[in-house]
């Protein structure tokens, strides 16, 4: 089971277990006002700081550790994508010079990542390590394994009953403040600790739809500057914000025009498409992506 989910489901019993039988629970009510509030304190950073330490994108995990090209709305940059939990940073392979020195890296906070326009990466242009990388990413898309599929139906079960868990927490935290005499200073930790483990859930962006099209061929509606408006691609992947697609291809028309010039990029590629500006519109009859 994930490790987010199951740090949730611990805090979980040990709030909704009776007093009489968890001496947890009953350690906890018997502590003042003051103990109370430290223990609080220290629950929710503690539960904070497990959640987000895993809430990387998973669109953009695919795309960790490849030479990739960040497309934001005020320019490109080119380089080695690492991804953590509050921003993404890309590290290029012939670091350009700054008034201070070498900029051996470029980063973006979590906060700006509406500034993105996609993020992609070449195949074609792979070395023999990250060709293998990709080899086995495409297996995974188009050949689920046993434990793969398990993984997945268990995160998506999970994210279908999000609403649900937040409903029980919300009965937990009304028992909490009963049991603790009304003792309204908790309460904007507690909210914090229901927040924090209702983002534990994984996968809570579960699309039915977009579930059943991975490893197909889709045909995606873009609305990206440098872009034709309508491409192709075989749906790897998806979260709340973005969808992570395969063997990009544009319209043979588009890329023979003479407006070529002003494509982001005419070879077919891998793609993080934020899903504001990328929208999964038909299931086309070819299915696959070249390994």
């Amino acid at each position: 089971m994930y490790p987010k989910f199951k740090t949730g489901c611990v805090v979980a019993f040990i709030l909704v277990s009776d007093g009489s039988s968890n001496p947890i629970w009953e350690w906890i009510l018997s502590l003042d006002p003051f103990s109370l509030a430290i223990l609080f304190i220290i629950l929710s950073t503690l539960v904070g700081t497990l959640m987000q330490g895993r809430s990387r994108d998973r669109c953009y995990k695919r795309l960790s550790g490849f030479n990739v090209f960040l497309v934001l709305d005020d320019g490109k940059v080119e380089g080695v994508l690492c991804v953590g939990n509050a921003g993404i940073e890309i590290k290029p392979e012939d670091p350009p010079e700054g008034p201070f020195g070498p900029r051996t890296g470029f980063v973006l906070p979590k906060a700006e990542y509406g500034r993105i326009s996609t993020i992609y990466t070449i195949p074609d242009q792979m070395n023999d390590v990250s060709a293998g990388r990709r080899k086995n990413i495409v297996n995974r898309v188009l050949h689920p394994g046993v434990f793969t599929r398990a993984g997945r139906w268990f995160s998506n079960l999970a994210g279908s009953f999000k609403d649900a868990f937040t409903q029980l927490f919300n009965l937990v935290a009304g028992k909490m403040n009963a049991s603790l005499g009304g003792i309204k200073s908790q309460q904007s930790h507690i909210s914090k600790i229901q927040q924090e483990m209702a983002s534990a859930i994984p996968n809570a962006s579960y699309d039915v739809i977009l579930e059943k099209l991975r490893g197909n061929n889709v045909e995606i509606d873009l609305n990206i500057p440098g872009m034709p408006n309508n491409i192709s691609a075989v749906l790897g992947d998806y979260t709340s914000t973005n969808i992570f697609v395969l063997d990009v291809t544009i319209p043979a028309d588009s890329a023979s025009s003479p407006e070529d010039t002003k494509l982001l990029f005419t070879e077919k590629v891998d793609a993080v498409f934020p899903r504001t500006v990328a929208q999964v519109k038909y299931r086309l009859g070819k299915t696959g992506a070249t390994e």
